[in-house]
C-alpha cells in the first residue's frame, strides 16, 4: 500500500524491457530459443542488482560486513553488464569514463596494491596501477578488478580498503554506473 516503498525496494527490469517483448510479438519474431535464454537471463541478473540493498552478516564485525556487501553489489551489476554483452553479442569497446566517481574511488581506496595484488590478469593489474595513480579515469578497470576478486575469493574488505563508509558508497555508485551502462 506503499507505493514509495516498492519503488524502492523492488528491483527493476531494464529499460524498455517490457517494449522489447510487445515489439517482438507484435512483430512476430521468434527468437531462437538459446538467444531468449540470454535476454531472459540478462533481466534477471539486471532485476537483481538493481534490487540490491545490502545484505546482514551475524557475528561480523559490522565495517567488514559493510566492505563485502558493497562489493557484492559491484559484483552483481557486472554479472548483469556481462550477460547483456552475452544476448547482445557486444563487447565493450570503451570503459566507463567518469572523472567523479574515479576520484572518489581514488580516494577511499588510497592505493592500487590493495586491488592488484590479488589479480592474476597482469594487463588488469596494470591498468588498476594506470588509475590509481590518475593516468586513467575508466571506472570499468575497478569493477572488473573487484568482480575478479570478490568471484574467485580473493577479495576482502579489509585488504582492498573498503569498510569505510566512504569507500562502500564509492562501490554502490559504481554498481550503479554498471546498471546505468
Amino acid at each position: 500500500k506503499n507505493p514509495a516503498f516498492w519503488r524502492e525496494y523492488l528491483g527493476h527490469y531494464p529499460f524498455r524491457w517490457h517494449e522489447f517483448h510487445d515489439s517482438r510479438r507484435n512483430r512476430h519474431e521468434n527468437l531462437p530459443r538459446e538467444q531468449l535464454a540470454h535476454w531472459a537471463r540478462y533481466a534477471a541478473r539486471y532485476k537483481a542488482a538493481s534490487s540490491y540493498r545490502g545484505i546482514r552478516f551475524c557475528g561480523m564485525n559490522e565495517d567488514t560486513g559493510r566492505g563485502y556487501s558493497a562489493a557484492l553489489g559491484v559484483f552483481l551489476a557486472y554479472t548483469a553488464l556481462e550477460a547483456y554483452w552475452t544476448a547482445s553479442g557486444e563487447e565493450p569497446s570503451k570503459g566507463f569514463i567518469d572523472p567523479q566517481l574515479a576520484d572518489l574511488i581514488r580516494a577511499a581506496l588510497k592505493s592500487s596494491a590493495d586491488l592488484a595484488d590479488g589479480l592474476t590478469n597482469q594487463g588488469l593489474k596494470k591498468r588498476v596501477v594506470s588509475f590509481m595513480n590518475g593516468d586513467v579515469d575508466d571506472v570499468f578497470v575497478i569493477a572488473r578488478a573487484l568482480r575478479h576478486l570478490f568471484a574467485h575469493g580473493i577479495f576482502t574488505p579489509w585488504g582492498a580498503h573498503s569498510v569505510s563508509l566512504k569507500a562502500t558508497m564509492a562501490f554502490d555508485d559504481l554498481a550503479q554506473c554498471l546498471l546505468r551502462h
